[in-house]
């Protein structure tokens, strides 16, 4: 293969069209005195329009981002510049993109302008925010000091790659047979009680099968009238995946919503069920270290606080009242004949 270098040469106006159509990124331009910005290619098909329309199918408020975005580089002294955005949909979706610009050099201004390109990087991205996701959550199972602070940690990780409003964490715990709902986030319906397992409900199916679980009205529909109980405020999509560790199925993990056009996945189940992997990892561990520690400040006979946990909430209570200049009692109770 010989390699030509054409940097210096100008391809013709037909070979351009055919590089440009061979690409998979938008091509755009900015005229400053107009304030016009001209899709070239790709660009209006990238934002969301069919492929017969230069237009985009996206809101005002993208419009504003993008427009501010070029607006604010073309003041400036830089002559290039490359950006993250994300765009959000009409049907309630979001997408990211890379812009990439550069200013053209004209001697006069009012016929200076910006040219660039847009790429679709919603895959790439995704993958990225995925993996900052498992680690977040492994780093919050090692520094979150109550079980609350974990699952509070671990919603707001979620949010941040899919549209997660409502989600809850139930746990089952076998040996009783008790399904808890430890994190209930929920603008429809209360926190359940703990209950038995049973068979009725998609958070049970989950539990029971240990497969993942998307419900849309449609799926709905047809359960019904083959006689399934659905449990609680009836919703636009549910999806749940179950919580696994070391084999066992020790929860699930639940996402819905109630109105608007924000409709799940597969590839939504996909991630969902990747990521919960880490969270009942993270779920185990905190949970294991919550025992041993209560383990060693309880005596395990009566379950009452033992000597080391008296010293220590001793010696927290000395220094608060060394902050607060305040005074405290200990009182000491001797009881006779303890045992009967």
């Amino acid at each position: 293969m010989t390699f030509v270098n054409t940097t210096t040469v100008l391809p013709s106006s037909a070979l351009a069209e055919r590089l440009l159509g061979a690409s998979t990124e938008g091509f755009w331009s900015w005229d400053s005195a107009r304030n016009v910005f001209t899709d070239h290619r790709h660009c209006g098909v990238l934002l969301g329009a069919s492929s017969d329309t230069t237009g985009a199918d996206f809101s005002a408020e993208n419009t504003y981002a993008l427009g501010a975005m070029i607006a604010e580089f073309s003041a400036s002294d830089a002559l290039t510049f490359t950006a993250q955005l994300q765009l959000h949909y009409v049907d309630e979706s979001l997408r990211w993109f890379q812009i990439h610009a550069v200013k053209e050099v004209a001697e006069n201004a009012e016929e200076a302008r910006i040219m660039g390109t847009l790429r679709d990087i919603h895959d790439i991205k995704i993958a990225e925010l995925t993996q900052e996701a498992v680690f977040q959550i492994s780093e919050a199972a090692h520094t979150c000091t109550e079980l609350g602070d974990l699952y509070r940690r671990i919603h707001h990780t979620i949010a941040a790659l899919l549209p997660a409003k409502n989600l809850f964490i139930a746990l089952y715990d076998r040996v009783e047979d008790v399904l808890s709902f430890p994190y209930y986030v929920d603008e429809c319906d209360p926190p359940p009680e703990p209950r038995s397992l049973g068979d009725a409900g998609l958070t049970q199916r989950v539990i029971r099968t240990g497969l993942s679980v998307l419900m849309t009205p449609e799926m709905r529909a047809k359960r019904i009238a083959n006689g399934e109980i659905i449990i609680g405020s009836v919703c636009l999509d549910w999806l749940g995946v179950p919580l696994i560790n070391a084999g066992e199925v020790i929860g699930a993990l639940v996402i819905q919503v109630y109105a608007g056009d924000t409709r799940y996945t597969e590839k939504d189940q996909t991630l969902l069920h990747f990521v919960s992997n880490q969270v009942a990892a993270a779920i185990v561990r905190k949970r294991a270290l919550d025992h041993i520690t209560h383990m060693a400040l309880h005596d395990p006979l009566t379950g009452l606080p033992n000597r080391a946990l008296w010293h220590d909430r001793l010696r927290q209570t000395i220094q608060e009242a060394g902050r607060s200049q305040v005074q405290f009692a200990v009182l000491y109770l001797d009881l006779n004949r303890f045992k009967p």
